[in-house]
C-alpha cells in the first residue's frame, strides 16, 4: 500500500506548526503525515483481506431499500455491498449453471418500484433477480417481443413506471412487465430516437424521456407523440457540443446537464439553446464520464483527468460555473474514471468508480485546509547571477546577511535586470499549490506562475521604491491574503538625482534671468530710439516752421527788393560823382545779393523734396537763412 509508511525502523518524527507529522526511517527515506489529507475513501480489493471489495473494474452502483449497494463490474460479476457489516457477495456467470449471472460484465443496473433488481450486460442480454437466481432476458430472432439486443447499455424505470431499456446498436426498447413484452423503437421509425446506440437515459419534471444517443440528443414526449432533436451543428455556437452523448442529469435548479466526449453543456429549455464548457473553462478534461448533484447543488463530473465539484452560477438565462479539480493525490481510486460508475445514495453520499475501485464520500466533509502559506525569499539574482552574502557587486556589498532576512535591497540604475525566487513552507499539497505575484509600485495586475517555477523577473524599472508580493490560491478556489516578501528601492542615476534637478533648477533660473535682461536691454534701446526720433521729428518740423516762416517773409521781400533795384539801376547810370555812384553801387549789390538769397529761399521746399539729388541738407539751409538774415542787416 504505497499510502503506508514506507519502513517500520523509526529514527526520528517532528509535528511542524502546520500539523504535519514529519517521519524520518532508517532507510526509506522522509514521510510525512496529515490528518486530513486523505479525503476520499477509498474502497478497492486488498489481497489477502477477504471483507475487501472482490473486484477493482467497476461499472454501475444502485442502492436497495436497506441502504446497501449493488455493484456492477467490468469482468468480475454482480456484488452486493451490506455497508452495515462491510461485507461482499459477489455473483457471477456459472456456464453449467442457467439460473447465474448471463455475463460477468455488468454495464447498468436499476432497481424498480417492486425492489426488483435488472442488470444489463454487454452480450448478455438483461438479468432480474429473483432470489438467488437469475431470470434472462435475450434477444430472440424468431421473437419481434423480444428485447431487440444483449448489449443492454442503460435501464430506466420512469414515473410512470415503465422499464426502459438502452441497447448498443437494437435501439430503444420499453418493457411491459406484465406481457413480458418489449416495444422498440429504431432509428429507422419516423419521429422516434435519431440511432440505435443509446447511452444514457433521464425523465424530467415535465415527463418527457431525454435519451442521449450516438448521434445527438432527442426529447421525446409519449403523450403527445412529439420529439426534438439536438444535434452539433459545426457553425452554431448555442448547439451541443458532440453527438456522442455519455450522460444526462437534470439538476434541483431545472437545468439540462449533457456529458460529452467534448465538454460539458447546459440546456436551457426556456431558449432551447446549449452552453458549451470545456478545459478552457477549468475542466479537467473535455470527455464528460458521469453527471452527479450533490445536496448543496453543486455539480460533480468524473473525467479521463480527474474529479471535479463545480460551482453552478445561473442568472439569467447565462449560467457561469466554477471548478475544482481533485486527483489522485487526493486518495481517489485513479485520474480516470469509467463510464456512468457513479451513484448518489439516499443519505447524500456520492460514489465514482473506475478500474481501481470505487470512491464513495460525502462532499460536505471535504473541507478544505485553512493552513496559511509561509513564504520566504530563497534567492536574489541580478542579470541571472545569484548575489551571495558578503558578495561585492559593482563596488558594494549587497547583501550583508541572507536575502530572507534582508527585508529591503538597494540596486543602482544600471541593475535593472533582477530575478526573486521564493517558496512556501505549506507542504501540503505541493504539487497542486498556484501562486500569483506583483510587484506593487509598477503593475497593478496579478500575474499566475507555474508552481514549478517559483521566480519572478523584472526588467528596465523606473528609480522608485518598489513591494514584492505573493498570494497563493488555497483549496476552496480563493486567494489568500497577500504577503510582502521583499522592499526594493531602484537608485536613480546622477542626473535624476535631486541635487542634479537642484542644478538644473538654478540653470533654468540663470537662463530665465539672463532672458529677462536682455528683454530689458531691448526695451531700454528701444524706448531711446523712439525719443531720439521723436526729437529728430521735432526738430524738423519747428525747422519746417523756421523755413515757411523766412519763406512767407521772402516773398514779401522779393517785390519791394525789386522795386529798389530797378529805380537804382538808372540812378547809377546817371550819376556822375564817383563817390556817390560808388555808394550806389554797394547798395545795388546789397540789393541783388539779398534778392538772390530771397529766390533761393522761395527754391527751398522745392529743394527739400530734392534734398537728396541737390545733395542738401536742413542744417545747410538753416545755415543759408541765417546769412540771408544777415544780408537783410546790412541793407
Amino acid at each position: 500500500d504505497k499510502t503506508t509508511i514506507s519502513q517500520n525502523s523509526i529514527i526520528s518524527s517532528y509535528k511542524d506548526n502546520t500539523g504535519i507529522i514529519w517521519i524520518g526511517t532508517y532507510k526509506k527515506g522522509l514521510n510525512y503525515y496529515f490528518e486530513n489529507s486523505i479525503k476520499f475513501p477509498l474502497y478497492k480489493h486488498q489481497p489477502g483481506n477477504k471483507n475487501s471489495l472482490p473486484y477493482d473494474d467497476v461499472n454501475r452502483f444502485v442502492e436497495d431499500a436497506k441502504g446497501n449497494l449493488w455493484i456492477g463490474t467490468n469482468g468480475g460479476g454482480l456484488i452486493y455491498f451490506d455497508r452495515s457489516k462491510s461485507t461482499y457477495v459477489q455473483y457471477t456467470h456459472d456456464p453449467a449453471d442457467p439460473s447465474s449471472l448471463s455475463n460477468d460484465v455488468i454495464v447498468s443496473l436499476c432497481i424498480d418500484h417492486d425492489q426488483q433488481l435488472w442488470i444489463g450486460t454487454y452480450w448478455g442480454g438483461m438479468d432480474r433477480l429473483a432470489g438467488n437466481k437469475f431470470i434472462h432476458y435475450r434477444h430472440d430472432v424468431a421473437n419481434p417481443n423480444s428485447i431487440s439486443d444483449d448489449r443492454i447499455y442503460e435501464i430506466f424505470e420512469d414515473s410512470q413506471r415503465k422499464l426502459w431499456i438502452g441497447t448498443l446498436g437494437g435501439g430503444l426498447d420499453k418493457f411491459d412487465k406484465d406481457k413480458n413484452i418489449f416495444y422498440h423503437y429504431k432509428a429507422t421509425d419516423n419521429k422516434t430516437i435519431n440511432s440505435d446506440y443509446i447511452f444514457a437515459l433521464l425523465e424530467d419534471k415535465d415527463k418527457n424521456l431525454w435519451i442521449g444517443t450516438a448521434y445527438g440528443l432527442t426529447e421525446l414526449n409519449e403523450k403527445t407523440n412529439s420529439v426534438n432533436y439536438y444535434i452539433n451543428a459545426p457553425n452554431d455556437s448555442q448547439s451541443i457540443s458532440h453527438n456522442n452523448i455519455i450522460c444526462i442529469l437534470e439538476d434541483s435548479r431545472g437545468l439540462i446537464w449533457v456529458g460529452t466526449y467534448d465538454g460539458l453543456n447546459v440546456f436551457n429549455k426556456k431558449t432551447k439553446a446549449f452552453q458549451n464548457f470545456r478545459t478552457e473553462n477549468g475542466l479537467p478534461a473535455n470527455a464528460i464520464l458521469n453527471l452527479l448533484e450533490d445536496d448543496n447543488h453543486h455539480l460533480w463530473i468524473s473525467t479521463a483527468e480527474g474529479l471535479a465539484d463545480i460551482q453552478v452560477h445561473a442568472k439569467g438565462d447565462v449560467v457561469s460555473i466554477t471548478p475544482k479539480i481533485y486527483d489522485e493525490s487526493e486518495e481517489l481510486q485513479g485520474k480516470a474514471f469509467n463510464e456512468n460508475a457513479a451513484f448518489k445514495t439516499s443519505a447524500g453520499e456520492l460514489i465514482f468508480g473506475g478500474a481501481n475501485g470505487f470512491n464513495l464520500f460525502r462532499p460536505g466533509n471535504l473541507a478544505a485546509h485553512t493552513t496559511a502559506s509561509n513564504f520566504v525569499v530563497t534567492d536574489f539574482q541580478i542579470f541571472n547571477k545569484s548575489i551571495g552574502v558578503g558578495e561585492t557587486i559593482n563596488d558594494r556589498v549587497l547583501l550583508n546577511k541572507a536575502i530572507d532576512e534582508v527585508g529591503e535591497v538597494t540596486l543602482k540604475y544600471k541593475e535593472d535586470i533582477f530575478s526573486i525566487e521564493f517558496a512556501d513552507l505549506n507542504f501540503l499539497n505541493t504539487e497542486k499549490n498556484k501562486y500569483a505575484y506583483r510587484l506593487e509600485g509598477f503593475s497593478t495586475s496579478w500575474l499566475t506562475m507555474d508552481e514549478k517555477i517559483q521566480k519572478a523577473t523584472f526588467t528596465n524599472l523606473h528609480p522608485g521604491k518598489y513591494t514584492f508580493l505573493v498570494r497563493s490560491l488555497n483549496e476552496s478556489g480563493s486567494w489568500n491574503k497577500e504577503v510582502k516578501l521583499l522592499a526594493i528601492k531602484v537608485l536613480p542615476p546622477f542626473w535624476g538625482t535631486p541635487l542634479a534637478f537642484v542644478l538644473y533648477g538654478l540653470v533654468i533660473i540663470g537662463i530665465l534671468l539672463f532672458a529677462r535682461y536682455l528683454l530689458l536691454q531691448k526695451a531700454k534701446l528701444k524706448y531711446e530710439i523712439k525719443h531720439e526720433r521723436q526729437e529728430a521729428n521735432r526738430m524738423h518740423e519747428l525747422d519746417m516752421m523756421k523755413i515757411k516762416f523766412f519763406t512767407n517773409v521772402s516773398h514779401e521781400f522779393r517785390t519791394p527788393l525789386s522795386l529798389i533795384i530797378t529805380p537804382l539801376d538808372k540812378i547809377i547810370s546817371k550819376a556822375d560823382d564817383p563817390t556817390q555812384k560808388q555808394h550806389f553801387q554797394l547798395i545795388q549789390r546789397n540789393a541783388r545779393r539779398l534778392l538772390n538769397m530771397v529766390n533761393q529761399l522761395l527754391d527751398f521746399r522745392k529743394l527739400e523734396v530734392q534734398e537728396v539729388k541737390l545733395n542738401l541738407s536742413k542744417g545747410d539751409i538753416v545755415q543759408f537763412v541765417r546769412e540771408a538774415v544777415i544780408c537783410f542787416n546790412d541793407i
